[in-house]
C-alpha cells in the first residue's frame, strides 16, 4: 500500500514547471475546459502568487497547490481556495477546485492523504500553518 510512501507538500509558482505529466493526464481525463498544460500552469501560478501577495500583506493564504509525491516522484495534486462566505461573520470554506491522482497511483489512500491536510480545514488556526 502506498499509504505510509506518500509525503504531501504546498509547491510555489516556481516548481509548476516540474509537473507536465500530470498536468498533462489531468487535461486528458478532465472535462474542464483547459487548453493544455501551459494553461493550467498559468493559472495555477496567478492563484499562488497572489496568494502569496495576501500572505505578505498580512493576510490568510488563499489558494494552495498540494502535491502528493511517492519519492521523488509527483503522483497526485489538490488544487485548493479559500472562499469567505460571510459578510457579518468570519465563516469561510475550503473548496477543492480540482483533484488529480496519476492513473498508476489509484486506489492507494492518494487523494485521502491529499485531503487530509491541515491546509483543507474550514478553521483559519489549521491553514495558517501552511503560509
Amino acid at each position: 500500500m502506498v499509504r505510509g510512501q506518500v509525503t504531501v507538500a504546498p509547491i510555489t509558482s516556481a516548481q509548476l514547471p516540474s509537473l507536465p505529466a500530470l498536468w498533462d493526464e489531468f487535461r486528458e481525463q478532465s472535462d474542464l475546459a483547459i487548453h493544455g498544460a501551459e494553461d493550467v500552469m498559468r493559472k495555477a501560478a496567478a492563484a499562488l502568487e497572489a496568494s502569496q501577495e495576501r500572505v505578505a500583506d498580512g493576510a490568510d493564504p488563499s489558494y494552495r497547490l498540494l502535491v502528493a509525491y511517492a519519492g521523488a516522484d509527483a503522483v497526485g495534486f489538490a488544487s485548493l481556495s479559500v472562499h469567505q462566505h460571510g459578510v457579518l461573520t468570519d465563516a469561510s470554506a475550503v473548496v477543492v477546485d480540482a483533484i488529480h491522482v496519476s492513473s498508476s497511483h489509484r486506489r492507494r489512500g492518494v487523494g485521502t492523504q491529499l485531503l487530509r491536510q491541515p491546509w483543507c480545514s474550514p478553521t483559519r488556526s489549521a491553514r495558517r500553518t501552511w503560509r
